[in-house]
């Protein structure tokens, strides 16, 4: 059986551990017996572009992950991926991100509407249910506009 995991982020993402380094991924993943995983740090286009996300530093994601690779000995196939957020709010921005690296995975995700909280945030409890109507009908608009994006695995 292949065992993968293409949705990994490591300490350069918001909402990861700190420790969650480059090196203590690919040991945890050779450990559990995975055969490929990508490191897919969170990249929202839109909340890179107003400052409340950081620009990763891709190239030094790839220069980890050389580095482990070489260090540790492994035969886990160890994939640089991006978690590309909202790509369609920003399409130049997005063409741009993926032009300036070399990635071997690209997975897409609608974290929030345009002019819409994060899912996350949303208080589902308190929230009244037209309002709530509403936000949904333009997430699944949003997810046929980033479906037909198509720059993405």
């Amino acid at each position: 059986m292949f065992k993968a995991d293409l949705h990994i982020h490591s300490y350069k993402s918001f909402d990861a551990d700190k420790n969650a380094t480059v090196a203590n991924i690919l040991e945890t993943s050779k450990k559990r017996g995975l055969d490929q995983i990508a490191l897919c740090d969170h990249y929202d286009v839109n909340w890179v572009a107003t400052g409340e996300n950081p620009d990763i530093d891709f190239k030094h994601s790839r220069e980890l992950i050389d580095k482990a690779k070489l260090s540790i000995p492994n035969n886990v196939d160890f994939l640089l991926g991006i978690e590309l957020g909202q790509p369609h709010h920003l399409p130049d921005k997005s063409r741009q991100v993926l032009a300036e690296n070399n990635f071997d995975f690209i997975l897409c995700s609608l974290h929030n509407a345009r002019n819409e909280p994060d899912f996350y945030y949303i208080d589902y409890k308190n929230i009244n249910i037209l309002n709530l109507i509403r936000i949904f009908e333009k997430y699944n608009d949003e997810l046929c506009e980033l479906a037909n994006w198509g720059d993405y695995h």
